[in-house]
């Protein structure tokens, strides 16, 4: 959530990359916030990225 607040504009790459984790463990924890309503994906599958509400 914090990388989120300093650079809303983070996709699931991107993300993992900065904390040093697989893409799939950040796709993981990312879907887990998206079911609790804390952030939201917005624009396409390949080229979308993550917000917070």
């Amino acid at each position: 959530m914090d990388l989120l607040k300093e650079d809303g504009n983070q996709s699931a790459a991107g993300l993992a990359e900065l904390v040093g984790y697989s893409q799939r463990t950040v796709q993981r924890a990312l879907k887990r916030l998206m079911d609790e309503g804390k952030i939201e994906h917005v624009g396409s599958t390949r080229f979308g990225h993550y917000v917070i509400k």
